[in-house]
């Protein structure tokens, strides 16, 4: 997959503001969704590419595809819901395979980062562990959304070939 370069820093920025609002917020907000949406949108239609029609539809059902399944994990409480919809942008964005690529990495960096958790909590390091786990807002968190923001920023970069 070719990216325009303009708008590869665009969606790299956004990306970033969306790892940053969830980190530092606990939010993902509908508007950052929607604006990388568009920015996918002009990104697929807009770039050099010839535009292929069923290739177009074929990644809006994966839209849909990957929307169902993280609602899924919505309602188990696995994720919240600005992640599910910055899922479902992001299996749009990349398509099934990538995105599939994407996804494990984002999960690695959640284990990695349950991982630094318990190590925290282990060595007796209260003060990192209730940063990490945001306890001291009195509900435990993971920021997946950030880790996956991180992930597709990756492999955007590691697909044009600046890493």
């Amino acid at each position: 997959m070719q990216i325009v370069l303009l708008n590869e820093y665009f969606l790299l920025t956004l990306l970033g503001y969306i790892a940053w609002c969830d980190i530092t917020k606990r939010k993902i907000y509908n508007k950052s969704v929607i604006l990388l949406f568009f920015a996918v949108f002009f990104e697929k239609f807009f770039s050099h590419q010839k535009i292929e029609l069923n290739k177009y539809f074929e990644e809006l059902l994966y839209f849909l595809i990957f929307f169902f399944i993280f609602l899924v994990f919505y309602f188990l409480k696995w994720m919240a819901a600005g992640d599910v919809k910055l899922g479902a942008v992001l299996a749009f964005f990349f398509g099934v395979q990538d995105f599939f690529v994407v996804w494990l990495i984002s999960i690695a960096l959640a284990l990695g980062y349950v991982a630094l958790v318990k190590i925290a909590y282990m060595a007796g390091w209260e003060v990192l562990r209730q940063k990490l786990t945001f306890k001291d807002v009195g509900k435990k968190y993971v920021p997946y959304g950030a880790l996956l923001c991180f992930a597709s920023m990756f492999f955007i970069l590691k697909m044009e070939d600046i890493l």
